[in-house]
């Protein structure tokens, strides 16, 4: 900066920026002091000559502002585009660049937000022009995700709010887990009655048969042990035992007795078998043609 006066103490001189520099105010005069100093400070008088840019996206800054560092300057929009905050101003900050966005404060006039809301709508009191915000009203049966919900109308003719997801079903979650509910009971319920009767059938086949096979082993007749010591062979049916109360074996469908296999009785229990014949023992041939006569119940 340089002063032009005869610097005495109590003149008063003319103070002018050095190039690339500007004065802060209308005022660049400086006095000299008696303790040889000047008043104001002549560095506080000047800054550098930074302006910031005049450009600005579908409008322009008012030709009163020099666009200097910390200058406030009115923002004016082109025909047919809107400022998006109403009377909206712009500072000048010591970077040289403006403390708003001026590439998207002026918008184009009839601007609006879409009207559509999935399964609901916006509030009618609402025009959804750029900056409005608007409340959003769900469809009967539906909820908002967020209640109390709102939504801004963007510069961009969008909300900032995905309003296709804002409205769901009320009680979603307990209302899918009660329709999965019976689902799964109808399953498992048949299920359960086939299994049970799966192992009734089983178990009660395990009872025949073990009744049976104890029937079979515990009811034997004598028969089937002499009858092999004695060279009787018995041909029995097919399964030896049948169903009823008791569980005896079948009698055999053939007897055959060979007559020199069989050895004579005692006369005595000839006697007592046929009391009325006093004469000799039978022969072989008597008793081959006819066992039951003088055998005892315990021979055949």
């Amino acid at each position: 900066m340089s002063v032009f006066c005869d610097r005495s103490e109590g003149s008063t001189c003319a103070a002018q920026c050095d190039y690339g520099y500007v004065a802060r105010n209308n005022s660049m005069q400086v006095t000299c002091l008696s303790s040889g100093q000047w008043n104001p400070n002549p560095s506080n008088l000047c800054q550098k000559n930074t302006l910031c840019p005049a450009y600005v996206a579908n409008g322009w800054i008012s030709s009163t502002c020099s666009r200097r560092v910390s200058e406030t300057c009115s923002i004016i929009c082109n025909l047919g585009y809107t400022l998006t905050l109403p009377g909206m101003t712009a500072t000048c900050l010591s970077s040289g660049r403006w403390d708003a966005d001026l590439s998207n404060v002026c918008v184009y006039e009839n601007s609006v937000c879409p009207a559509f809301v999935s399964n609901g709508w916006i509030s009618s009191t609402c025009s959804r022009h750029i900056g409005d915000i608007c409340s959003v009203n769900c469809n009967l049966g539906y909820t908002l995700t967020l209640p109390g919900m709102s939504t801004t109308c963007l510069f961009t003719g969008e909300w900032d709010t995905d309003l296709s997801t804002v409205c769901v079903l009320q009680n979603r979650d307990s209302s899918s887990s009660e329709s999965e509910a019976p689902a799964s009971s109808n399953i498992i319920i048949p299920l359960t009655l086939a299994v049970a009767a799966v192992t009734t059938i089983i178990v009660g086949i395990i009872v025949v048969c073990f009744r049976c096979q104890r029937g079979c082993n515990g009811n034997r007749s004598p028969r089937d042990e002499t009858s092999s010591s004695s060279h009787i062979s018995t041909m029995y049916s097919v399964g030896q035992c049948r169903m009823g109360s008791n569980l005896n074996l079948l009698s055999g469908s053939q007897t055959s007795i060979q007559a020199h296999d069989v050895s004579p009785p005692p006369y005595a229990e000839v006697m007592k078998n046929n009391p009325a014949n006093l004469g000799p023992p039978p022969s072989y041939e008597e008793v081959n043609a006819s066992p039951s006569r003088f055998l005892p119940d315990s021979y055949i």
